[in-house]
């Protein structure tokens, strides 16, 4: 698929709930899994993706580190108890 087609889709469903779902999926997998927390990395910059996040009962817990895809790039962990 060309990036400007993956883009494209990507805008037509955005804020539609589609993220919410696939982000409780996973974490019923996780809780089928007997897991009891789940963590993600996002980009500091990144204020949307934390807005959501936190939304979904994520918070940061203090730790982080830096990417370099040519350019560095902060990353924050996040955490949710699964209980």
């Amino acid at each position: 698929m060309p990036i400007n087609r993956l883009w494209r889709t990507y805008i037509d469903y955005y804020r539609r709930g589609i993220g919410t779902i696939a982000l409780e999926f996973a974490m019923d997998k996780a809780r089928s899994a007997d897991k009891t927390n789940m963590v993600l990395w996002v980009f500091e910059e990144n204020l949307n993706a934390i807005k959501f996040y936190e939304k979904c009962g994520f918070a940061p817990d203090g730790a982080s580190k830096i990417y370099n895809f040519g350019k560095e790039m902060n990353c924050i962990r996040m955490r949710r108890s699964l209980i």
